[in-house]
Order: C-alpha cells, then sequence, then structure tokens
C-alpha cells in the first residue's frame, strides 16, 4: 500500500479501512458489512489512482462491483430457509443499486455522494427527458 494513501488497509477476510465504515445510503444487515468495507476500500483505491494521475479505467470498478455482488451472495450461503432468501434478495438489490450508480457515473472514478444526492440527480434526469 502507498504511503501516502492515508491509511493502512487491514481485515481478517477482506481487506478494508480499519476506521471506515459501509457507505450505503441505506442500512445494510450487519452480514454485509465486511463485504462493502471492501467495496468502499477498493473504490478508495481508485479514487488514490486517479489523483496520482495514474485512472485505471472503467474496467477496475466493474470488477470491484461484481465483486461485491459475489460477496454478498456468498455471505448469505451462510444463512438457511427464509433467511437465506431475504438475504439473497437484500444482496440483489444492493448490488443492483450499486450497478446503476456505476453505469450513473459511467464507470468513472467514484463520486461520493448522499442519497440525496443520488435521488436528485435521478429526477433530473427525468425532467430533461
Amino acid at each position: 500500500m502507498p504511503a501516502d494513501f492515508g491509511y493502512r488497509p487491514a481485515g481478517t477476510r477482506y481487506a478494508v479501512d480499519p476506521d471506515g465504515g459501509c457507505s450505503s445510503p441505506i442500512a445494510l444487515p450487519a452480514v454485509f458489512d465486511e463485504p462493502c468495507k471492501a467495496h468502499d476500500l477498493g473504490y478508495d483505491l481508485l479514487r488514490y489512482a486517479a489523483a496520482k494521475g495514474h485512472p485505471l479505467g472503467p474496467w477496475a470498478r466493474e470488477l470491484l462491483d461484481s465483486t461485491f455482488d459475489r460477496r454478498l451472495h456468498t455471505a448469505c450461503l451462510l444463512r438457511s430457509g427464509l433467511e437465506r432468501v431475504s438475504c439473497a434478495a437484500t444482496a440483489e438489490v444492493a448490488s443492483a443499486a450499486v450497478r446503476v450508480n456505476t453505469w450513473r457515473q459511467h464507470a468513472g472514478v467514484p463520486v461520493p455522494e448522499t442519497a440525496g444526492e443520488i435521488a436528485g440527480s435521478f429526477v433530473l434526469a427525468a425532467v430533461r427527458r
């Protein structure tokens, strides 16, 4: 990890910001905490690379998003019965939201936004049509 990155990732299963949270605009189940934090670390690395003049391109963000999706669904495998079904449905919604946001930001360097800013961009897009 570069010395000037801002923090040293840690983690038991996935590398994460040891002081970071999950940046989802909605609360996610605790079982998604580590995959979400790892996804956030990936986005931090994309922003870092771009700030240093070496953006990685859309492929990197799309790979992070697909890894996030896979990890969410893997976390659901630890559940059983209706809890597993509910977990898988929640994983689909969370993953779809990430994919839509990546599409909305043209798979570029992730721009941190509040839930209100995201909602506002959809309203603006609808008004412009």
